[in-house]
């Protein structure tokens, strides 16, 4: 339990610092005049000319991030269940801890899969021009 726990620890740290480095990765490439910080939204809207369908896109791609990095949990989530299985040396008790981490990655896997094709199939249903 105190290697699950150590686990999710460096798993958090790494998902905190991926997080922290994306503002840098999505500041505009050149600016556009004024750069002081009270008009660097404005900025950027009046140079991109934002729509409705843009903020579509914006949430789409967002939805489309997070479910790249719960898949990549979910990998690592079934590698450590692997790893715990192979590393058992017969223990009962660490077989079983194993193969429950790969089912329930598995179950959690075609829960959001499911919830991503039921929400996409919703909103095409909805608004079929998006």
């Amino acid at each position: 339990m105190r290697e699950l726990t150590k686990f999710f620890a460096v798993l958090g740290i790494c998902v905190i610092l991926c997080l922290s480095i994306t503002p840098v990765l999505a500041a505009p490439a050149r600016s556009t005049g004024d750069t002081g910080p009270q008009n660097a939204l404005e900025n950027l809207r009046n140079e991109a000319n934002y729509t409705t369908t843009d903020l579509i896109t914006f949430i789409g791609r967002i939805i489309k991030w997070v479910l790249g990095i719960i898949g990549v949990i979910m990998i690592a989530l079934f590698v450590y269940g692997g790893v715990t299985y192979a590393t058992s040396a017969g223990s009962e008790e660490k077989i079983e801890n194993g193969k429950k981490i790969m089912v329930y990655t598995i179950i959690g896997v075609v829960i959001i899969a499911l919830a991503y094709v039921l929400t996409d199939f919703i909103i095409q249903a909805l608004f079929p021009t998006f």
